[in-house]
């Protein structure tokens, strides 16, 4: 289970593509003090391969025409992750909420036409309920775009200006409404 050790934070965070356009937004839940070895929770959707055995002892990926599935109360240590761009505070929840946000975001479905950001950007509505400092969806998205793509500047590309060797390094954003 998530490690816990005081006050939580609830993110949004944003992870490059590479050389494709746009990012992955995710859910993380993660503890006021971090270190590089903190284990925070994830939540999102993913259209990625799913690998996994046939029967017959072969590896194969298990989603071959990329379905849309909800990955909840995936432990991560945000360091390690190798594409994470930034993170936009959303909520100060407090302590032993993970389940409660499992429980939520596993019923918020996925619908046709959606994406990693327009299931965020719904499930945020649902999350309010929780937490009344979530930022309005419909005011959200070209801020924390805009932050991102700075972010993704500084980090990605032929002149990098930012070196993340610590979790504190990312770029940070408060989004909460107060």
């Amino acid at each position: 289970m998530f490690p816990n050790n005081g006050k939580d934070r609830l993110w949004i965070i944003f992870q490059h593509r590479g050389k494709n356009p746009g990012f992955h937004w995710a859910f993380l839940l993660s503890p006021k003090n971090e270190s590089n070895d903190t284990w925070s929770t994830a939540y999102d959707i993913t259209n990625s391969i799913l690998m996994g055995a046939d029967g017959t002892g072969n590896w194969v990926d298990l989603n071959p025409d990329s379905q849309w599935r909800y990955r909840g109360l995936r432990q991560i240590q945000p360091l390690r992750l190798g594409d994470l761009i930034c993170r936009a505070l959303i909520a100060k929840p407090k302590p032993g909420l993970a389940q409660a946000i499992e429980d939520v975001l596993s019923k918020v479905g996925i619908r046709e036409g959606d994406t990693c950001r327009i299931w965020l950007l719904r499930a945020l509505t649902v999350l309010k309920g929780l937490f009344p400092d979530i930022p309005d969806p419909s005011t959200l998205e070209a801020p924390a775009t805009a932050f991102a793509e700075r972010s993704k500047a500084l980090l990605v590309g032929p002149q990098p200006t930012l070196w993340i060797t610590n979790i504190a390094d990312y770029p940070v954003a408060d989004f909460r409404e107060r």
